[in-house]
């Protein structure tokens, strides 16, 4: 009645059939409440049910019942065989006991859990016994299927983890080269990912539609990246390191870019662009910059901090890294900062040196050099020159043509062909001027004056010298003052180094030599046809010597040694607006000289000569004191005696 059975999975079914019609009987005889015989029948008792040894062995091709098993074998391995040692054997795999005690996989409703209390057991699909996870799921050695796979309700693939470690969020099949790969629900909508602090806001990361860019976004689009690789940003973009690109970085200014014609930027070696087309050139930190020569470009060089603009044409190696100082800048044509923190803001062909020049200053102009000098400064002009000589810090030079100043501290305001050795001194302008006195002196202006020693000043003029310390030429023309503490003034007025404290003006077509120390000297001059005058207290003198006052009494004091104000000079005074000159002593007028003759005092103020050509009285010679009195009259010398007026 059997048939032979030849395909594999019938058997498998037959088997299953068989088990659960044995468990259906069983139910059934529970639920008819069967009661256990009074005595067994013959054979062994199982569960209420006896099966009687079979006397022998039944062999139905590969359904076999060998003594107390029943077997079901497939090419001598037994699929499933169930033992009389109540066993259960699944493909050589036999069990004592299945799912015995308490039940590890339960119902709830739909739903079914692994129901392990002690919190030590693990799942494993596709592995051996034992797994080291809570869940542990292995595919197949080198296969490429899902091994976990979520879908919805409708059949539509969610999560995807494939055998390689992929995941796949919308997709069955992420790519190969693609740990997570992304698919959203239809082309018009985004694929994104939101990432979010507890507590704050989130961030977003989408594809912008089918085929569309990568953007970052909080509230607004941030930051978007496109598949020609442009990158663009809402706000500024910063780094500590280098920005490198193979494509373009644009702003509103341009674009930086590694080539190709429409590029404005280039990028090159270690972290450098730069702009072709408006010859702007930015170096990276590590940059060095390549000998830049002949051109108009706009330089920035991390390396040095140096800034750089304006044009080479004559200058090729101005701007090389050679002859760039650390800190420094440089605008205009053809200008070179070489000395560390050094500045040129514009010209052309100035220089600032290198080595000792730290610090210095060019503010324009044209062939200005500072040679040696920290902290020298030439503000403009041309041609102008700090540091021929060494020890020149802090020189400053304003600006004028072709002025030299090697001194420290000095200062040359301005003019033209100045020269300033001297430390701590100055040259306000004027031409041809020179001081080479060891410090602290000044001429102001003029030309070809020249002061060799300290503490000296030339107000201005014209070829004045002065040699002496602390001495003085207010102005002029061929003054000189070579004496200490001297003072020369007007035109050929000369002083030797002879005349230390000596003051002189004067006014001479020809060289006066002075000699004197310690004088006061009016020279009024020797004009061929004038007449030297000297006016105190009148804006026209008269005379060689002519006093004036505006007020009061017009008046000489001559006091020999004494004490000052101690009332024992002479005076001569004109008394009033065309009065009588009178010589004074000790408070009283002694001899006065009036239109009607001259008139001398006694001691004790009584007149003691009268020259006024009239005849004297009788009461002018009746007192003892004005005995010796002299009267000129008209014709006669009369002289007062004890006997009255006698004719001599």
């Amino acid at each position: 009645m059997f048939k032979k059975i030849n395909n594999w999975h019938l058997l498998i079914l037959i088997a299953i059939v068989s088990i659960v019609s044995l468990a259906l009987i069983q139910q059934y005889a529970l639920a008819q409440q069967w009661v256990d015989p009074s005595e067994n029948p013959g054979g062994t008792p199982a569960n209420n049910l006896v099966v009687n040894p079979m006397l022998a062995d039944l062999q139905l091709n590969n359904f076999a019942i060998l003594g107390t098993n029943v077997t079901i074998d497939d090419s001598l391995t037994n699929v499933l065989q169930i033992s009389n040692g109540r066993s259960l054997c699944l493909n050589g795999d036999c069990r004592n006991s299945w799912l015995a005690g308490t039940e590890l996989w339960a119902a709830s409703g739909s739903d079914i859990y692994y129901n392990d209390t002690t919190g030590n057991g693990n799942v494993a699909i596709g592995t051996t016994p034992s797994p080291n996870a809570k869940f542990l799921v292995q595919g197949d050695p080198g296969g490429v299927e899902a091994i976990l796979q979520v879908i919805d309700s409708g059949g539509v693939d969610k999560v995807t983890i494939d055998n390689g470690g992929r995941v796949g969020i919308g997709t069955d099949d992420p790519d190969d080269d693609k740990q997570l790969h992304i698919i959203s629900s239809a082309p018009a909508v985004n694929a994104e990912i939101g990432i979010q602090t507890m507590g704050g806001n989130h961030w977003g990361i989408r594809q912008q539609a089918s085929n569309g860019p990568l953007i970052f976004w909080q509230g607004s689009d941030n930051v978007t990246f496109t598949k020609e690789g442009d990158i663009s940003a809402r706000r500024d973009i910063s780094a500590s390191g280098n920005i490198t690109a193979s494509g373009t970085i644009c702003d509103i200014t341009g674009c930086i870019g590694a080539g190709g014609g429409s590029s404005l930027w280039t990028a090159g070696t270690a972290g450098s662009i730069s702009r072709p087309e408006s010859s702007v050139f930015l170096a990276g930190i590590a940059a060095d910059l390549p000998v830049t020569g002949v051109g108009t470009r706009l330089l920035w060089y991390p390396k040095k901090a140096a800034l750089r603009a304006g044009v080479l044409l004559a200058n090729t190696t101005a701007w090389d890294d050679a002859n760039i100082g650390n800190y420094s800048v440089a605008f205009g044509r053809d200008n070179s900062a070489a000395a560390a923190g050094s500045t040129i803001s514009g010209g052309q062909q100035n220089t600032i040196l290198s080595g000792s020049n730290l610090l210095s200053f060019i503010g324009g102009g044209v062939n200005n050099e500072i040679l040696d000098s920290v902290e020298g400064v030439i503000v403009g002009g041309g041609g102008n020159k700090i540091g021929n000589l060494p020890n020149n810090d802090a020189a400053f030079i304003g600006g004028g043509l072709n002025n030299i100043n090697n001194g420290a501290n000095g200062v040359i305001v301005g003019g033209a062909n100045n020269i300033l050795t001297s430390d701590a001194s100055f040259i306000g302008g004027g031409e041809h001027n020179l001081i080479d006195s060891p410090w602290w002196s000044a001429i102001v202006g003029g030309e070809n004056n020249e002061i060799h020693d300290n503490y000296s000043f030339i107000g201005g003029g014209d070829t004045n010298v002065v040699s002496g310390q602390y001495a003085v030429i207010p102005g002029g023309q061929y003054n000189i003052a070579n004496g200490d503490f001297s003072l020369a003034a007007g035109r050929n007025m000369q002083l030797t180094s002879a005349a230390n404290g000596t003051f002189v003006w004067g006014n001479s077509n020809n060289p006066v030599s002075i000699t004197r120390d310690s004088s006061f000297i009016i020279f009024p001059g020797t004009t061929v046809g004038s007449v030297p005058r000297v006016g105190i207290g009148t804006a026209l003198p008269n005379s060689t010597l002519h006093v004036k006052t505006s007020t009061g009494n017009a008046e000489i004091d001559i006091h020999s040694s004494g004490v000052d104000g101690d009332g024992k000079h002479w005076g001569i005074y004109q008394n009033g607006f065309d009065g009588p000159l009178n010589f004074w002593h000790s408070g009283a007028n002694n001899v006065t000289f009036s239109d009607s003759g001259i008139s001398v005092v006694n001691g004790v103020g009584n007149d003691y000569i009268q020259l006024d050509n009239g005849t004297p009285l009788a009461s002018d010679c009746d007192d003892p004191l004005e005995y010796g009195r002299l009267i000129l009259d008209s014709n006669n010398l009369k002289l007062c005696t004890s006997a009255g007026w006698r004719t001599i």
